[in-house]
């Protein structure tokens, strides 16, 4: 069956290790909507970041953000919106205080460029400058439990990758909530958990983005890299992980392109869209 819908990751998959879009990759988007193939690109990342990458481009692109909290259509609007009741968030902080880790708590839509960041909260390097520089507005609090609202995004943590994985093991039993963990790709032995409201997954929010362009799952065409990832490749008809990625990553895909420093998407496309 022809595709008729390609999702693309952004970080590690679209962009390459310079968090720059190589030409090739830039004018298979190009191609693809020229061709009356919708696009999705489909990130972690919180709007404003994602938004950096799309908008210079001028292409009507669906935005599926925040791991598949929020989608935004080509025209700018939200079309799928998904956030966390206080009380969840609640439970969310006791669980990660339990095991030592400080949060960055992000608000709702359409104030998705506000976050607090919580006094002992980690970062990877540059990814406080990175999300200001994005539009981003970073509050520093001691305790995030005295200035949230009724309700929010998403809450993250990176630390080590093995307090991090313990934790993601309690948040097993909170019926509310999904955890979301990637290894670092740029700090060795850390990894990133991003805790959502339940439901969050990008494979759900491109099922939305499918009944709303009426098209099948088996008309998409799926493309990333991490474990984040694994959802919608196994969810597309098509399922592509990049040479990059972890291996338990790549061992879910139905093929595996090239890296993204060697323009695996623009790869890809070619394959399983000409």
């Amino acid at each position: 069956m022809a595709i008729r819908l390609v999702a693309i990751d952004i970080d590690r998959t679209l962009l390459n290790d310079r968090r720059e879009l190589s030409p090739a990759n830039e004018s298979a988007l190009r191609d693809l909507v020229e061709r009356g193939i919708s696009v999705a690109l489909c990130s972690g990342r919180d709007l404003p970041s994602t938004q950096a990458i799309s908008a210079p481009l001028g292409l009507p692109l669906w935005l599926v953000v925040q791991n598949g909290s929020l989608v935004i259509d080509p025209s700018g609007n939200a079309a799928y919106l998904c956030s966390m009741e206080k009380p969840t968030a609640l439970a969310v902080l006791d669980i990660l205080e339990r095991h030592g880790l400080a949060p960055v708590v992000y608000e709702v839509y359409p104030r998705a460029h506000c976050l607090w960041w919580q006094t002992g909260a980690r970062a990877a390097p540059g990814m406080i400058e990175f999300r200001t520089q994005h539009g981003a507005q970073v509050t520093h609090v001691e305790d995030i439990r005295s200035v949230l609202t009724p309700e929010v995004s998403h809450l993250e943590v990176f630390d080590d990758a093995d307090r991090v994985v313990r934790a993601g093991q309690d948040f097993a039993t909170l019926d509310e909530v999904v955890a979301i963990t990637n290894m670092s790709s740029s700090v060795v032995g850390s990894a990133l958990m991003g805790l959502y409201p339940r439901g969050t997954a990008k494979e759900e929010a491109l099922a939305r983005v499918c009944d709303v362009l009426r098209i099948s799952r088996t008309e998409v065409l799926a493309i990333g890299d991490n474990l984040n990832d694994v959802g919608m490749v196994r969810w597309a008809g098509i399922g592509v992980m990049m040479a990059n990625g972890p291996e338990e990553a790549r061992l879910e895909a139905d093929w595996v392109a090239p890296s993204n420093n060697e323009n695996g998407v623009a790869v890809a496309v070619e394959r399983f869209t000409k």
